[in-house]
């Protein structure tokens, strides 16, 4: 069996995508670079279940659930979208969250051609996320590794 975190980690890597895993509290210490068009991949820890085969004599597949952020690096001054008569080409929805979802995309098609199962990829828009101050998507999955 391959771990998610290294399937996810060797996706991020041959993307050129910044990849941390830990805690919220861990992810929260990381320093940001000043590359505003960094993309950063936050993978918190989640649960890997073990699934049995019928006779359960052996281990058949593991199903990895859980979430992670893709994030660009932002600041708090920055309009969600266009309040207030604020341009939309400085917003936080223009420069951050509607490239990720080109991202997002290709990620989904990525798991989709491996021999995984994926039951579940949701992405929400996410805005000021941590200390280190990103926007972009939080992604929720639940995906089926086989042995």
């Amino acid at each position: 069996m391959i771990d998610f975190v290294r399937i996810l980690q060797t996706y991020c890597t041959s993307k050129n995508i910044a990849y941390h895993y830990g805690r919220k509290a861990n992810l929260n210490l990381l320093k940001s670079d000043t590359l505003t068009d960094k993309i950063y991949c936050l993978h918190e820890p989640s649960p890997r279940k073990t699934e049995m085969n019928k006779n359960k004599t052996r281990v058949a597949s593991y199903l990895f659930s859980g979430m992670f952020f893709l994030v660009k690096k932002s600041s708090l001054d920055m309009p969600y979208l266009n309040e207030v008569g604020n341009s939309e080409s400085v917003s936080k929805y223009n420069l951050n969250i509607e490239p990720l979802l080109n991202e997002f995309n290709t990620m989904a098609n990525y798991f989709g051609c491996t021999e995984m199962e994926v039951l579940q990829l949701d992405a929400i828009d996410v805005v000021n996320v941590l200390d280190t101050n990103k926007d972009g998507l939080l992604i929720t999955y639940q995906i089926r590794s086989f042995e």
